[in-house]
């Protein structure tokens, strides 16, 4: 058996090849559609050479996602619609009557970045973008993720929690702390990091990294409102907003920037001027006078728009002049990074990538800015290795630049990899790998690196979360490629302890343990073994199942259908029988594989058809010969009788591909089509389930933003359909699952907001959503022995909360027979809270009080009689989130609250 080679060598083959292979951007159109990346999406997949091309993997990933959220006929969507639904959810949590249910989400992990089970992988978590310091406080910090939302520190970085989980997006492009009042705080919110990759090309109005401006808090980040810079979604880009800095000296003036161009307020953000049009990569202060300012212009090529340029201003914003650096306006360079020597600051230093996203020049000035030189072009510093042959990179999604605190001659850059320059840029050296194949590194995919003078450490945001080093020290590349004992010789210690921002795809849970195993965007596959979690492989981990039989089987994924089992609890992979439809087939992003339900040495794999292997995955036949040639999005076998299956093939744009449902009653050799009465000839598939009892009941879910057109039931084996999507917001819906065994027949759904309960008593569904945070809800699992429901969500882990009770019948039942809801005052806390119930009965009731990564801090008996309970916190307990857990018997309330110093 192979020690990860089937994931990891392939990774390492897209970094090491890449300059042998042509760029998938010279196969599109000046302005894509999603039609033209379906079309070369086609032609990577079904060339594993092809797949070795820089950026492929961004181009699969970003197809995917859009094709599950476009218009019917392959259009953009509205993306208003996705905050107008939001903010509707939002004002439906506060309520307490029919259709909302009151017991409380609460955390199941991954807290931290598990330790990686190979020397070849790198720990981490999900991306962060930025993160800013406490003014004079080293121990407080405030990071923003790019899925996840705004997380803060109060213990140097030993453990994080989240702040901010209701706000409409969660993704942080910058954060601003007051210096003289740490409780304001200012927020962009929306991915800048996707600037120019692929955002409303030919019109798109369906990615989710847009914004919304900035917001602003009062409190700490307990709450936060809009400030007069916002935007609606029908704005697209011009959403986006990069940089927010407060005036040290007058903090009521406020500077912000984006693609929108620059702003000034001079009222605390209630209102704005504008200053400039330019659209602005990045604005950086001298660290000698906050009034001097400099700003990158950007050229975004996907949208041949805008000027890559530096502006520099001496008062602060109001003003600025355009300085000449040389660099080239338009069709040459794009993103410019910029930062200024604390030793000296007239010496400012730019790097500028190409539109190929590798790097197009290193500039330094001298003098302020009022001359430039370009000090070197070659190695290609943003590549994926040593830069040798090629002009790729990734420079439009992840670029940093830092001058040394100490040093003026030293400056350091992070793409994928960290690099370090001591001669002010002529020469450079690497610092870091994106593998540990020359020992300890740091993640991935570089979007901020900054230097905290309170403490004197260099931190490193990436796509694997935030690290940290007291120096950064040089390396060298040829010594790395000639010398096989090689090591990197900075040290970083990886600062993931409590932050639970995983992006998850699929898990899957085993009913005798209670063990998950679930695939992570960027991070490959985690396991929950009893309490604790590992990391078991590299890449994109996608749909994951656990042996029903042996939780030491392991069987997990990648993207596009290569599977893999695990015979040991994930130390060791091996290829499911060389994933032989991926030879001439076209498997989905996220293929839907299952194991037969009474037999679990047989696998099913569907991809353009339908494969089978009946000896655990060692040898695979092919069932079917399906005449539509695109990938099966949604699959099931019932578990009732294993000859009915279903399968889902998804729309395909591009080609004028309707999607298909089809049923099979022999065991998957003979297909016939059951699409009508759905709307699956033009919304994307997204998940089957079958009933547990009768083969013949399924149910269909789909995605895209079409109203009232979510899920769909069939008691006939598909013959007809029945849409029972009633109250469901206007969101993709991409999951659903069935209490099997439970009286009435109840079923949750997710969607990328939110979570869904309905059963048969009842003709509307009911919101199930409280405490989850506004993230994509990815799939569901029950564990029926706890009778708990598992979520996976896209930015926040896996989280976990009861299931319904359904020993009562009535619809009108919407509380626990036992606990009603929950409140905790004062909120924020210290020292002693009181506990109070709505309708709660009396009795005696055990109490525990757990922190975001789960650990007990606090167990006890309390006896309501009526009056709010008085509890006494553990003197240790530091500033952070905590859940407030209270059981009778097999019931549970859950409520959170702060704990503030």
């Amino acid at each position: 058996m192979l020690k990860l080679l089937p994931v990891c060598l392939l990774s390492l083959s897209l970094t090491l090849n890449a300059q042998q292979t042509p760029h998938f951007s010279q196969y599109l159109p000046e302005a894509p559609a999603l039609s033209d990346y379906e079309r070369v999406l086609l032609r990577y997949a079904n060339d594993p050479g092809l797949q070795a091309a820089p950026g492929w993997k961004y181009l699969a990933r970003y197809a995917h996602a859009q094709s599950i959220r476009a218009e019917p006929d392959g259009s953009p969507a509205d993306l208003a619609t996705l905050f107008t639904e939001t903010r509707r959810i939002e004002a439906w949590k506060q309520t307490a009557g029919p259709g909302f249910r009151s017991a409380m989400w609460s955390p199941a992990g991954p807290f931290s970045a598990p330790t990686p089970n190979s020397d070849f992988l790198i720990e981490g978590t999900g991306r962060i973008n930025t993160i800013t310091f406490h003014p004079t406080d080293p121990d407080i910090m405030w990071i923003g993720g790019g899925q996840g939302g705004l997380w803060k520190t109060t213990n140097g970085a030993a453990s994080w929690f989240p702040l901010g989980d209701d706000l409409p997006v969660m993704r942080v492009s910058d954060i601003a702390v007051n210096p003289h009042d740490p409780d304001e705080m200012y927020l962009c919110i929306g991915d800048y990091a996707y600037l120019g990759f692929w955002i409303r090309t030919n019109d798109r109005k369906r990615n989710t990294h847009f914004g919304m401006g900035v917001y602003k808090s009062t409190d700490g980040g307990l709450t936060w409102n809009p400030t007069g810079l916002t935007f609606s979604q029908l704005d697209l880009d011009h959403s986006l907003t990069r940089r927010v800095f407060i005036n040290p000296e007058n903090t009521s003036q406020l500077l912000a920037a984006g693609i929108h161009g620059i702003w000034m307020s001079e009222d605390a953000g209630d209102t704005w001027d504008m200053i400039s049009e330019e659209i602005i990569w990045d604005i950086e202060k001298d660290p000698a006078d906050f009034r001097t300012l400099y700003a990158s212009t950007a050229f975004i090529n996907n949208l041949q728009i805008g000027t890559a340029g530096i502006l520099k201003s001496t008062d602060f914003g109001e003003t600025w002049t355009t300085l000449n650096t040389g660099i080239p306006a338009q069709n040459q360079a794009q993103r410019i990074e910029i930062s200024v020597s604390p030793v000296n600051p007239q010496t400012v230093y730019a790097v500028a990538c190409n539109l190929n996203g590798g790097l197009y020049g290193f500039y330094r000035s001298t003098d302020g800015g009022q001359s430039w030189e370009l000090r070197a072009s070659f190695p290609n510093i943003l590549h994926w290795s040593s830069g040798e042959n090629s002009i790729s990179g990734q420079g439009s999604y992840d670029l940093a630049i830092l001058a040394d605190p100490v040093m003026e001659d030293r400056v350091y850059v992070s793409g994928v990899n960290n690099w370090m320059s001591e001669d002010g840029g002529i020469t450079w050296q690497g610092t870091s790998y994106w593998t540990g194949t020359y020992g300890p590194s740091v993640h991935a995919d570089h979007h901020f690196l900054a230097y905290n003078p309170l403490d004197a450490q260099y931190y490193l945001c990436h796509d694997g979360g935030v690290s940290r080093t007291d120096t950064i020290k040089a390396g060298s590349w040829q010594e790395a490629l000639n010398n096989p004992d090689f090591r990197w010789p900075t040290k970083w210690e990886h600062l993931n302890n409590g932050l639970a921002n995983l992006s998850f795809y699929r898990l899957g849970i085993s009913q005798s343990s209670g063990n998950i195993f679930a695939g992570a965007q960027d991070m490959g596959t985690f396991l929950r073994d009893g309490g604790d979690w590992s990391y078991t492989t590299l890449g994109d981990g996608m749909e994951c199942i656990i042996h029903p039989n042996n939780d030491d089987i392991l069987f997990g994924s990648t993207q596009f259908g290569n599977l893999f089992r695990s015979n040991d609890r994930g130390q060791s992979i091996e290829s499911l029988g060389g994933n032989p439809w991926r030879n001439d087939e076209f498997a989905a992003w996220t293929t839907p594989y299952q194991l037969d339900p009474f037999n679990p040495e047989i696998i099913f794999v569907p991809a353009s058809n339908l494969w089978k292997s009946s000896d655990g995955g060692t040898t695979f036949e092919r069932l079917s010969n399906l005449p539509n040639p695109f990938p099966i999005s949604a699959f099931d076998v019932s578990p009732a009788d294993n000859r009915f299956m279903y399968m889902g093939k998804r729309v395909w744009y591009s080609q004028n591909q309707h999607g298909q449902l089809l049923r099979s009653f022999n065991g998957g050799t003979v297909w016939i089509d059951i699409s009508d009465g759905t709307p699956v000839d033009s919304q994307f598939i997204s998940f089957l389930e079958t009933d547990d009892e009768d083969p013949r009941h399924l149910y269909a879910v789909f995605g895209g933003f079409v109203a009232g057109s979510k899920v769909f039931e069939s008691h006939d084996g598909g013959g007809t359909w029945t849409n029972i999507s009633f109250n469901l917001p206007n969101l993709p819906a991409n999951c659903i699952v069935q209490h099997h065994g439970a009286p009435h027949n109840p079923l949750y759904v997710g969607m990328d907001r939110g979570i869904f309960y309905r059963n048969d008593t009842m003709d509307f569904w009911e919101l199930y959503s409280e405490g989850l945070p506004n993230v994509i809800v990815s799939d569901l699992e029950i564990h029926h022995g706890d009778q708990k429901l598992y979520a996976s969500t896209f930015g926040r882990g896996v989280w976990i909360n009861d299931l319904i009770d359904e020993v009562s019948t009535a619809a009108t039942d919407r509380l626990l027979p036992d606990i009603a809801a929950l409140t905790v005052s004062p909120n924020p806390a210290a020292g002693t809270i009181f506990l109070a119930g709505q309708d709660l009965p009396d009795g005696t009731y055990d109490l525990q009080i757990v922190d975001i990564m789960g650990k007990q801090m606090l167990a006890a008996q309390v006896i309501w009689d009526s009056t709010p309970v008085r509890i006494n916190l553990p003197d240790h307990l530091l500033s952070g989130l905590y859940y407030l857990r209270l059981h009778r018997g097999r019931s549970m309330a859950v409520t959170r609250f702060m704990v503030k110093d």
